[in-house]
């Protein structure tokens, strides 16, 4: 009787540091698993800030594009007030 449990514990021991090491082998799976999640969650939100970034630059060079028409738009307009006053100083009306 005494062999049989202690045959029975011999078995339980082996069993129990195989079922050990598996434990160990799948923490160390969800680690990377973890691991690899944190990743491609990095990776989402960096190509979704650099398409916001894409569009506030897109955003920006139209913005720019749109002052500097109206800047050259300004600067015609004050060419011609000074053609005008020009003329209108060399011919003064009386």
């Amino acid at each position: 009787m005494r062999f049989l449990a202690f045959l029975a514990l011999g078995e339980a021991t082996a069993k129990v540091t195989v079922l050990e090491q598996e434990l160990g082998k799948v923490q160390k799976v969800i680690g990377k698993s973890k691991k690899a999640q944190d990743v491609q969650q990095l990776v989402r939100e960096n190509d979704s800030l650099q398409m916001k970034l894409r569009s506030q630059e897109d955003d920006f060079r139209l913005q720019n594009q749109t002052l500097l028409e109206e800047l050259s738009k300004v600067g015609i307009f004050f060419i011609m007030v000074l053609a005008l006053w020009e003329s209108v100083r060399r011919f003064p009306v009386r």
